[in-house]
């Protein structure tokens, strides 16, 4: 049994045997799908992921500041293609003090490298959302990248 990625797909090769790393099959050999590499799985399998990630601080003076910050992400940049992973989301409350609640708004993003990244930002749809939604809701941002 070995696994081997075929395709974008993770399978288990049951009833072969390698032998001075040449695999050969053996009587009743069989090819499971283990399952479907997308996202950062398929990212990784094939070497590479990088993460984005946005906090938004909206101003406090405009109540419905985070609903349509929000509604921006997804109009705006949702679609835009090379996203691995996309997750945006309200701040979630915390009793542990070590967590960070002063923000709003954040987005994680994963791509595949730094290269997809830079596509992205400068993607009409990315543009027309940083001129149109976040300059106006927005009074403050943080970004980490990584990889």
């Amino acid at each position: 049994m070995f696994l081997r990625v075929i395709r974008g797909h993770l399978f288990c090769i049951v009833g072969w045997e390698r032998e001075k790393g040449v695999a050969r099959r053996v009587p009743k050999a069989e090819t499971h799908r283990i399952s479907r590499l997308s996202g950062p799985r398929r990212a990784i399998a094939f070497g590479g992921m990088f993460s984005h990630v946005v906090i938004f601080f909206t101003d406090p003076k405009n109540p419905k500041a985070a609903d349509d910050l929000l509604a921006g992400c997804e109009k705006f940049l949702r679609p835009i293609p090379g996203v691995l992973t996309f997750h945006v989301g309200r701040m979630v409350p915390s009793h542990r003090p070590v967590v960070d609640q002063s923000y709003q708004i954040a987005l994680n993003l994963v791509f595949t490298d730094k290269e997809a990244q830079d596509v992205y930002q400068i993607h009409p749809l990315h543009v027309e959302f940083v001129e149109t939604v976040f300059k106006k809701l927005c009074v403050k941002v943080i970004v980490y990248d990584f990889a």
